[in-house]
């Protein structure tokens, strides 16, 4: 397992966050009611206590950079995909629910076909990998909300270095690959962050993305070497 350090904020962001503690889940809900569909505030909550974040410009752009990515990288390789995004992740049970910057069922995508309505975490899959820009820290402790909802597998990206955390047991380590993209070396994730983060142009970034996928990663793959690639015009 990798032994780097967790992420650190490497940049001046601004997120405001608001925290209000005695909450129960009911005022919870009620929150989450109101707040609807909107992308802002973020809501986290962990057993009695509510944080709201207003996400940042880094933050938004880096989670689009990454569900684009991953995107990219599914379609290429036929890997089955469904990209719930931001959905708020929670359960009653264990009186905990937050957000996610990105949210990909891979493995469990099957499960998910033709749902459109709230996901019930008591029988519902949680997503397989969940996205987490750490531009900034929440006041509360997301990875072990993460944790209790029962999801396998986290990324944690700073802006400049990605850590990923596998689920094991009732906590994450830190491991030096991907169980959901298990070809896919850690370092050449976070080139195309960069090169995406400094991208004049996110649709000439993706189509420079989709011809390395093509070129380096379908060869990668087990059934994959002799697939025809089409050149983009």
């Amino acid at each position: 397992m990798a032994t780097a350090s967790d992420p650190q904020t490497t940049n001046v962001v601004s997120e405001p966050r608001f925290v209000i503690h005695a909450v129960n889940w009911a005022w919870y809900q009620k929150m989450l009611d109101l707040v609807g569909d909107r992308p802002c505030p973020r809501i986290t909550y962990d057993r009695g206590t509510l944080e709201l974040m207003s996400p940042s410009l880094s933050r938004e752009e880096f989670a689009n950079l990454f569900g684009r990515f991953i995107a990219t990288v599914t379609e290429e390789l036929d890997i089955p995909c469904r990209d719930p995004g931001s959905t708020t992740w929670k359960n009653q049970t264990v009186d905990r629910g937050l957000e996610a910057d990105e949210s990909f069922y891979l493995a469990n995508a099957y499960r998910m076909e033709g749902k459109r309505d709230t996901v019930n975490l008591n029988v519902d899959p949680p997503p397989d990998l969940a996205i987490e820009i750490e531009v900034t820290r929440s006041a509360l402790n997301r990875m072990a909300i993460y944790a209790s909802l029962g999801v396998p597998e986290v990324w944690r990206f700073d802006g400049e270095r990605l850590l990923v955390e596998k689920l094991v047991g009732e906590s994450y380590v830190k491991a030096d690959h991907s169980d959901a993209f298990p070809f896919l070396q850690l370092e050449e994730v976070v080139h195309w962050m960069g090169a995406g983060g400094s991208a004049k142009n996110h649709s000439a970034w993706n189509k420079r993305l989709r011809r390395w996928v093509r070129n380096e990663l379908v060869p990668r793959v087990p059934g994959r070497e002799d697939t025809e690639v089409e050149e983009d015009e």
